[in-house]
This record gives C-alpha cells, structure tokens and sequence, in this order.
C-alpha cells in the first residue's frame, strides 16, 4: 500500500510533467521547495536556477 509520501511524489512528478516548458518545470519546484521548507526564507539550491532564469528572460 503507497505510503503519503509515495502518493505526494507522485503528484508532484505528474504536475511537473504537465509544464509544458523546462522554464515552468523548474519554476514549479522552486516554488513548491520553498512552499514545503515554509522558513521564509529562499533556499540557494532552489532559488539559484529560478532567479537566474528570471534574470535571463528580463534581458
């Protein structure tokens, strides 16, 4: 029997794959890292590649 855990992976995997692009993928997790740490505060293994891409698309 799948586990809460198992059954949370498994949402998160399928909603990332939805995105249509690597841009919102990775935006997604971002923001669901940070959602989950819930400190307040930016985590640099997420927010690198999300502020980053931001910093591009603004150029």
């Amino acid at each position: 029997m799948p586990t809460i855990l198992t059954k949370a992976q498994a949402l998160v995997q399928e909603l990332t794959t939805l995105m249509p692009t690597q841009y919102q993928q990775e935006s997604l997790q971002a923001l669901l890292g940070l959602f989950l740490e819930a400190t307040g505060s930016p985590l640099p293994q997420y927010c690198q590649t999300f502020v980053r891409k931001c910093l591009e698309s603004l150029s």
